[in-house]
């Protein structure tokens, strides 16, 4: 059988209170590889390689980056190249850390306006190096004020070019207010680039703030265009 992709992160929350800023997030390739990050009492981010040839973890200790906030996503990609995003004073930052190398690189600051650490972001990267970010902005002027639902923009890292595209709109037309719950979106990135996004949209909140009309959407990102699709609602 074909190996599983598994090369989307899953970021799992520290639950003890003790330290807001310790979460723990596993990244798998399709070849197996695997890295785990995590942002310790040190203020600084850890990660310990797995090599699926030798049955190895590796423990590594980089340099040159922040460390991790309660919004920081992680990512592996095939060539063994680790990525970090994370909402900091500047705007949303994407770092990357190359195989034996000891320092992140600042790959670019993507959204200037953001400031909120706490804005959710979902991050995959393919076999080449070619990385997607989504996030819900919540210091967009589309964002509504119950400070829950927000309109998702997102990115693509071309490593080819080494550019990353202007950063656009996916869930709704610009201009419209964004319904879409902060926390309730996922993105996957398969081996060979292709992307699949769903969140979950309403179309207007109650008089208590409650949302109504719940919609799952989708859109899907083509791997040979780097463009995305149309929406395509899955429970209309």
């Amino acid at each position: 059988d074909a190996p599983v992709d598994l090369s989307a992160p899953y970021t799992v929350p520290d639950m003890t209170g003790s330290n807001p800023q310790v979460s723990l997030t596993l990244s798998v390739t399709a070849a197996g590889n695997a890295a785990a990050f995590w942002s310790d009492v040190d203020g600084l981010v850890h990660l310990s390689h797995y090599d699926a040839a030798t049955g190895q973890w590796t423990q590594r200790n980089p340099t040159g980056v922040p460390g991790a906030n309660v919004g920081s996503v992680f990512a592996l990609d095939g060539t063994g190249q680790a990525w970090h995003a994370q909402v900091a004073g500047a705007g949303l930052a994407v770092y990357s850390l190359a195989t034996g190398a000891q320092d992140w690189t600042l790959r670019g600051v993507l959204d200037p306006s953001l400031s909120t650490p706490e804005t959710p972001l979902r991050m995959g990267a393919d076999a080449q190096g070619n990385v997607v970010l989504v996030w819900a902005c919540r210091d967009c002027p589309d964002a509504l004020p119950d400070a829950l639902h927000a309109p998702l923009y997102g990115t693509r890292y071309d490593v080819a070019s080494g550019t990353w595209r202007a950063p656009e709109r996916l869930d709704a037309a610009p201009g419209t207010a964004g319904f879409t719950h902060m926390e309730d979106f996922q993105l996957r990135v398969n081996a060979v680039g292709d992307a699949a996004l769903v969140w979950s949209h309403t179309t207007s909140l109650s008089p208590t703030g409650a949302p109504q009309m719940l919609r799952v959407h989708a859109r899907h990102l083509a791997a040979g265009s780097g463009a995305w699709e149309p929406i395509t609602p899955l429970a209309p």
